[in-house]
């Protein structure tokens, strides 16, 4: 039970401090505060906590936690108004991140 209060009340915070117009440090502390409430809730289905996951890890430009957050949520509440959306989002974050994955494999050293 203690764990679930602790959890709760890191999500709460996370969602104050990004309530108004967020700076880096604001989605930086966001994103501590959400990792914590989830690593605290392990086992236990909370669609909301990976859906603000994932929109804090888009805001920071982490592209592959933003695609994995928001997948999830997608899978636990699949009836949500917003699944569709969010389930595009993550086919964007996807198309991103191969093109991201393509990159880097053509840069490094090239020799002619």
């Amino acid at each position: 039970m203690q764990r679930a209060k602790e959890a709760r009340a890191e999500f709460d915070y996370a969602l104050a401090v990004t309530g108004g117009v967020g700076s880096l440090q604001t989605y930086e502390a966001a994103l501590r505060a959400l990792e914590h409430a989830k690593s605290l809730s392990f086992g236990v289905a909370w669609p909301e906590l990976h859906y603000n996951l994932g929109w804090v890890c888009l805001k920071l430009g982490r592209l592959q936690g933003a695609r994995d957050a928001l997948a999830e949520y997608a899978c636990l509440a699949p009836q949500a108004a917003d699944a569709t959306t969010v389930r595009d989002q993550v086919a964007r974050l996807e198309v991103a991140l191969e093109k991201q994955r393509r990159r880097l494999e053509l840069s490094g050293t090239w020799y002619s």
